[in-house]
């Protein structure tokens, strides 16, 4: 009688450790999220990369339009319980601050769309805001600088807050290595890390804040060195000179190549070779520049400026001393690992496209192919991207041709 009566005992004991089904309500913000989260890096990609004014404004006005429709109140009701919260983002007014209304929903969704169009998220104190804006934190630029393609051991060293006048200065050394190519922070007079200033705020440890500061904009000055933009002094970041000081950007050309004494020379030391190591490095350049653009990755002019923008003292490539071949040739390695991540972007549009053309799925593709369950078409790495390309443009012509 026992034996009769187990099973049924047993039925509903495991019927109780079945987990809930997730409502459709649940599956539909799911499925939003992860779209979302694919939009951001996509859209955000596709502004870093674009150089034509106008067609920026283009990509900006439709992630503009794609983010509103996919930030819909059930989106927002959830990021709303990340405001003020330590895991998601701060802002200037609420409970315990000196406004104590909050921001309300529609303004929060407009900062949310700038933020996702920067490529920043509203979790780990990537954002805050202040007066109504979108504010780019520390941990934002942190992961931007780590995110970067060919990048390695990152250091950066926050120096002690020296108060005057109502101002707290900080000087921070930064040092990275860039496909293997040391590089650093420097100062106008070449010294190792930049003293950035901020103003005083009477509440809060001066320590804490200022340091926190100063590191943000040392990690934002790394990312837009790297990534190719120009840099401008700006007098609250910068240390100022002292009185009587001139500005010296041609002095380091000095150092890196000496005038030779005259009449002191060395029979065994030919007159001519600095100049044929300039040229030497000047074709060495054009030459990997030649094949940078024939493969559609860069224009004309760009590689020598990039390299002449990562050099500590901003000097051109035929200015970098008669031993520095090497170092031009890893640093046009470097920039070649940047073009091709920035075409991924192309490359990745068009996979999208051609998948859709084909009614490839992306499960069906990664079985196909043999690919990781858990790699998406934004983290395939470039080889197996260039593989399904491949696949996928052959199945076009045969969908075609039928």
């Amino acid at each position: 009688m026992s034996t009769a009566t187990s099973p049924n005992n047993a039925a509903p004991a495991a019927k109780a450790t079945e987990a809930p089904a997730p409502s459709l309500l649940d599956q539909v913000m799911e499925a939003t999220s992860e779209r979302l989260d694919s939009k951001v890096r996509e859209v955000s990609k596709q502004l870093s990369v674009t150089e034509g004014h106008f067609r920026r404004a283009m990509i900006m006005a439709k992630g503009v339009h794609i983010f509103r429709e996919m930030l819909t109140d059930g989106i927002m009701a959830e990021i709303m319980s990340l405001m003020n919260n330590p895991l998601g983002f701060q802002t200037d007014r609420g409970p315990g601050k000196p406004n104590k209304t909050p921001y309300d929903v529609d303004l929060v969704r407009d900062v949310m769309v700038s933020a996702f169009l920067q490529g920043a998220f509203p979790v780990g104190n990537e954002i805050a805001i202040l007066f109504g804006q979108c504010f780019l934190q520390k941990a934002y630029w942190s992961r931007m600088v780590r995110e970067i393609p060919g990048i390695s051991d990152l250091r950066v060293v926050v120096g002690t807050p020296i108060v005057r006048e109502g101002k707290a200065t900080v000087r921070v050394a930064c040092s990275w290595k860039l496909a293997g190519i040391p590089n650093e922070l420097r100062d106008q007079e070449g010294k190792p890390g930049i003293v950035f200033s901020t103003i005083l705020n009477s509440q809060g440890p001066v320590d804490n804040a200022c340091q926190g500061k100063a590191e943000r904009q040392a990690l934002k000055r790394v990312c837009e060195l790297i990534r190719g933009s120009v840099q401008t002094a700006d007098p609250e970041e910068e240390e100022p000179l002292a009185e009587g000081e001139i500005p010296n950007e041609v002095a380091p050309r000095q150092t890196e190549t000496p005038p030779a004494p005259e009449n002191k020379q060395s029979p065994s030391i030919d007159p001519a070779q600095p100049e044929k190591d300039r040229q030497r490095a000047i074709r060495l350049a054009q030459d990997f520049e030649a094949n940078l653009v024939k493969a559609d990755l860069c224009f004309v002019g760009q590689l020598t400026a990039w390299l002449q923008d990562q050099h500590p003292h901003k000097l051109p490539i035929a200015d970098w001393g008669n031993k520095a071949l090497s170092k031009i040739e890893n640093a046009c390695k470097a920039y070649e690992v940047i073009c091709r991540e920035r075409a991924g972007g192309s490359e990745l549009h068009e996979m999208k496209q051609l998948m859709q053309a084909t009614g490839y799925t992306w499960e069906r593709l990664c079985d196909a192919m043999d690919f990781r369950p858990d790699l998406t078409p934004e983290t395939l790495p470039a080889p197996q991207r260039t593989l399904a390309l491949k696949v996928l443009r052959e199945e076009a012509k045969a969908t075609a041709s039928r």
